[in-house]
């Protein structure tokens, strides 16, 4: 219980009461779900599930807030979105499968129409922090635009604390840090690299691929899009 609210507190401010009120719910849910359905999710699955209802939540309460006006500017992206002509627009995500004890990162790329162009997984047997995962996926995903020599293009990740992170001028020591470090180094180096961050409903197709990567090999290498996934694309730029 603890990690779970941990897990969702870290990700943007948010009160734990708050977080309790609707992690609650969100764990009511999955057991529902176990009983009728015949479906476990994990413990972190359950937590970002909790996220995105109480990033909902957040933002109908700042919608209903007395002299704000009926609509106000959105402060962070809520559906995925097209990018520039001659860009590519690349998601990331990581995913925690306490069972197995292995994590998963992923990544999406997509053409300035929405189209898939091509996607990545990978699963490691280790013991990492939120933070890490989602910093490893990143720096993944560079790595992986680098080798494919695409010289422009927007990574989207769900971690505001790592975007946050990448743009402060501050260092550390910690795994998280040099992590960071290294993505610092490669974006320096290729002026068309952009680090942004969007909410969870925005970064669904990659998330399920994350979910489901420890089903394939320790490394995967999508040349289609993955049928798990369609309609969540489909979705996008409709």
């Amino acid at each position: 219980m603890l990690e779970l609210i941990f897990y969702i507190c870290h990700k943007e401010s948010a009160d734990t009461g708050d977080c309790v009120a609707i992690l609650l719910w969100q764990l009511w849910a999955a057991r529902n779900d176990v009983v009728w359905n015949s479906s476990r999710d994990t413990p972190l699955g359950i937590g970002r599930l909790a996220l995105s209802n109480w990033q909902q939540w957040k933002l109908a309460q700042e919608m209903n807030r007395p002299g704000r006006s009926a609509t106000p500017p959105l402060p962070t992206q809520i559906r995925w979105e097209k990018s520039n002509h001659g860009w590519l627009k690349c998601n990331v995500d990581i995913a925690f499968h306490s069972s197995e004890g292995i994590s998963t990162t992923d990544c999406c790329f997509r053409n300035a129409e929405g189209v898939f162009v091509a996607g990545y997984s990978t699963w490691k047997s280790t013991h990492i922090t939120v933070l890490e995962g989602e910093a490893i996926a990143l720096q993944e995903a560079i790595q992986v635009a680098i080798a494919k020599g695409w010289d422009k293009v927007v990574f989207e990740t769900d971690s505001r604390t790592l975007v946050d992170q990448i743009s402060d001028r501050s260092s550390g020591i910690s795994e998280f840090n040099v992590i960071v470090s290294s993505i610092k180094s490669m974006l320096a180096l290729f002026s068309n690299f952009e680090v942004k961050f969007v909410m969870r409903q925005a970064n669904m197709a990659t998330h399920t691929i994350a979910r489901a990567a420890c089903s394939w090999p320790s490394r995967h290498v999508f040349e289609i899009c993955p049928p798990r996934i369609e309609s969540f694309l489909i979705n996008d730029i409709s």
